[in-house]
């Protein structure tokens, strides 16, 4: 009897060891299941996401790509437009028939044919230099798009903007003269002088000189 009630006590206590050790692993199995589940889930969420890239490596295309190639058409327009009127100007003034244009008692008349109208010293005419300036900003505006679009232009960039300037900055002068000393009025030359200082504008205006060689420029301000 006493060895039946031994007997019974060992199983009972090993069933119940045994209970309670199965209890115990269960909320391991289901953690250790959750937590493979989660991990499954988000390797697969992350799988299908886009491939991402980095901002500089987006900064670094943005740097080595063709500055705005549709603006740069523009200009290359404004620039052929000033480089036909120029060429136009030139052609009477060497042929000596600028009355052609202005007529005999034209205001233009007189400041295309007088002092202001060459360059100091010489008999060259400064529609021709104009001629030679246009010609340049459009061959800078337009050359650069027959190139790859990932070419770098940023020594193009740094040039063209630094003709444009040069050449509003120079009418502007012109301009003053025009109707500060002359105290006159000259189609040809007003149109010159627009095409010129537009040209500065989009140039700024569009960001054409790279960041890097903003700093320290002192037409920036005048033409921001």
């Amino acid at each position: 009897m006493r060895l039946s009630l031994s007997l019974l006590l060992v199983v009972s206590v090993e069933a119940f060891t045994a209970c309670t050790r199965g209890s115990l692993s269960v909320p391991n199995i289901v953690t250790s299941s959750r937590v493979s589940s989660f991990t499954t889930r988000r390797s697969r969420d992350y799988a299908s996401l886009p491939s991402l890239r980095l901002a500089s490596d987006t900064n670094d295309e943005a740097t080595t790509a063709i500055w705005l190639p549709q603006l740069r058409r523009v200009m290359g327009g404004v620039a052929a437009a000033g480089a036909l009127e120029t060429a136009l100007v030139t052609f009477e003034k060497l042929s000596g028939q600028i009355s052609t244009l202005c007529g005999v008692d034209g205001n233009c008349n007189s400041v295309l044919t007088g002092p202001y109208s060459t360059v100091p010293f010489t008999d060259i005419p400064l529609s021709l230099m104009g001629f030679l300036a246009y010609v340049s900003v459009a061959f800078l505006a337009l050359q650069p798009l027959s190139q790859p679009p990932d070419a770098d232009d940023t020594s193009n960039r740094v040039v063209l903007t630094s003709i444009t300037t040069a050449m509003a900055t120079f009418s502007a002068g012109l301009m003053l003269i025009l109707f500060g000393v002359l105290q006159t009025t000259c189609p040809y030359c007003v149109f010159s002088a627009a095409c010129s200082i537009i040209l500065a504008k989009l140039a700024w205006i569009g960001g054409c000189l790279p960041k890097g060689n903003r700093a320290g420029t002192p037409a920036a301000a005048f033409m921001a």
